[in-house]
Order: structure tokens, then sequence, then C-alpha cells
């Protein structure tokens, strides 16, 4: 059922990628509507992501929250938050006045996030499925390369044990124009007894790779190994 469901997304996805421009005005009316409180975060924050352990994932900083506005944001990130406390909308500033968007729809257990970038061209759609307070899986779909050279689609799901994520399946076709990067993949996490992160480790066609190990026996830091940033950047990286 899961992996219909993923094919499904894949499908709506794309669609809703092509219809993306036309509908920037209508989402941002509706989501910006929701909006009861706006939030600052420093650079890489990414607290719109749902993946489970996202930043560990990717060796990214740990998010935080700004107290105040910055006077001129550069690479700050702001964020829009419904009466439930959810994002609804996030913005990336590139300077002041110039940001990519992401406008976040919840239709029932779905989340659909549709993505512009500074200069309003559409770039993705992703959509998250939940069930009993989980997130199950994932998908993302990135523009055809027409005006982006970074392009394809990632599909991810996930296993739990209890609340805890114990399994990522993550399957991939994307390329930096035209060099391709197609790594299907599972990482593994592993915890303490008191349900505190110990490690990440990737199995791939490449075999297998640390991505994340606390240190010291303490939960917080950065990845034992290199990690790909995101899939844009293991396309870029192919390339080089």
């Amino acid at each position: 059922m899961d992996d219909e469901l993923i094919e499904t997304d894949l499908r709506s996805a794309s669609q809703a990628l092509e219809e993306l421009r036309e509908r920037r005005t209508e989402l941002r009316r509706e989501c910006e509507g929701r909006v009861v409180e706006w939030r600052w975060a420093r650079e890489g924050s990414d607290l719109q992501r749902p993946e489970p352990l996202y930043h560990k994932r990717y060796g990214l900083p740990a998010p935080r929250l700004l107290e105040d506005a910055p006077a001129a944001p550069l690479n700050e990130q702001q964020y829009g938050y419904d009466g439930e406390g959810h994002i609804v909308v996030a913005r990336e500033y590139e300077s002041t006045g110039s940001f990519s968007e992401e406008l976040r729809v919840a239709r029932g257990d779905t989340v659909v996030g549709y993505r512009w970038s500074a200069a309003g061209t559409p770039v993705e759609v992703n959509i998250a499925r939940f069930r009993d307070g989980k997130i199950r899986s994932y998908v993302t779909v990135w523009a055809d390369g027409r005006t982006d050279p970074f392009h394809g689609w990632l599909t991810e799901h996930y296993e739990y044990e209890g609340d805890l994520v114990v399994e990522i399946h993550d399957e991939s076709d994307v390329a930096f124009g035209d060099v391709p990067v197609q790594r299907p993949s599972l990482t593994r996490a592993s915890y303490d007894p008191l349900g505190r992160l110990l490690e990440l480790r990737e199995h791939g066609d490449r075999g297998e790779k640390v991505l994340y190990r606390a240190r010291d026996g303490a939960v917080e830091g950065q990845a034992a190994a290199p990690r790909r940033g995101s899939p844009r950047r293991d396309a870029a990286n192919a390339r080089a």
C-alpha cells in the first residue's frame, strides 16, 4: 500500500509542478491567511523539512530561532505559523526583499509543499504523508531542467519501533544537467536505552557509510563521515 501511495504522490507532485506558475497568488493568499505568528531563524535551519533526523543525516547544524528579525536579511529564514503551530510559509532570504519561498498546504494526513526560487520560478513540489501522528513517506519532484539544471525526483519511506524511526528507505533519479545520480539506499538508526540517537549508517551501492555518530556519549554532534548535503549537492559533486 505504501509503495502505491508513493507512486501516486510522484504523479501528483509532477502534475502540480506544471501548474505552479499560475497558482502562486492563490496559494500565497491561502497560506498567509492562516499565519498567526512570524518567526525568524538562522541560515540553514530548514524548520519546514519534515523528514526524520534530517539535520543529522545531512551533517547540518541544529536549527535555531532568532529572538528578533534581522535588520537586513541575508540567508536568514522566515517562517509563518498557523494557529496549530504548523509552518505554512517558509522563506529563505538572499537579500532584503528577495527570497525563495515554500508554501505548505495540509489536506487531511497529507502536507504538500510548493516551492519557488527568488526569481519566481517554480522549482519543487514535495508531499509528506502522515499516519498515527508519524510521517510515513516523503516525495519530492524538482523542475525539469529548462530553468534549473537540477531536476528529478526523490522518494523516502520510514519504519518505526515505537516512536523512533529505525529505517529510512530512499530512492532517487536526479541529475545536475546531464549527470545522473541514481542511488537507492537504506539508512539505519540506532539509539541508547533512553531513545537518544547513537548512530546513523547508510547502506547503498557504494557500500556502508556512517552519516552520524554521537561523540563521547553526547547526542549532539556533526556527522562522523562526510555526507551529501542534499540530492542537489550530490548531483553537483558528481558533475565536478
